[in-house]
């Protein structure tokens, strides 16, 4: 998350860098004393909440998708590994399977980024709702429960947690 913070601190200005950093909490507390009505105060702490969050759902993903590479890479070893000691050196076969490999990994990085990005707005959105419930604990728990939504929204019924 560091290195985020470090890249964009080369790239932004400082007001683009605050709002890059900013607490969502204090944020919170700040703008529920403004005394703006409710509707105000949901869009700008969704705006708060969102880009607050950028670096941190930024972060997430990066580490998902290598996660996703990374697994992708070892099973391709292994096939490779186990294929050669078989005697198999079929190329048609090999390139159609890497072809199906590769739809299978453009596939599931896809359904990851829509599913971070769909977090993301979650969270905006309950820290909005949660600025206006109760200023300041309101905006990082109905954040949360906001990014819990988004994960239970595009769950894509392939864990193995539920099936134990």
């Amino acid at each position: 998350m560091r290195l985020y913070e470090k890249i964009a601190a080369k790239y932004y200005d400082e007001v683009r860098m605050d709002k890059l950093t900013m607490d969502a909490y204090s944020a919170s507390l700040k703008v529920s004393t403004k005394g703006e009505n409710k509707s105000q105060v949901v869009n700008t702490m969704f705006y708060t909440t969102f880009w607050a969050n950028l670096i941190a759902f930024m972060a997430d993903y990066s580490v998902h998708q290598a996660i996703l590479f990374y697994g992708y890479y070892i099973y391709i070893k292994d096939r490779r590994k186990k294929r050669s000691a078989e005697g198999k050196e079929d190329e048609e076969e090999e390139e159609g399977f890497n072809g199906a490999l590769a739809t299978s990994m453009l596939k599931k990085s896809t359904q990851l980024a829509i599913s971070r990005g769909f977090g993301l707005f979650c969270t905006s959105i309950g820290g909005g709702v949660g600025t206006v419930v109760w200023p300041g604990w309101g905006a990082i728990l109905f954040g949360n429960m906001g990014d819990s939504v988004g994960s239970v929204i595009l769950d894509d019924g392939t864990s193995n947690a539920a099936k134990k």
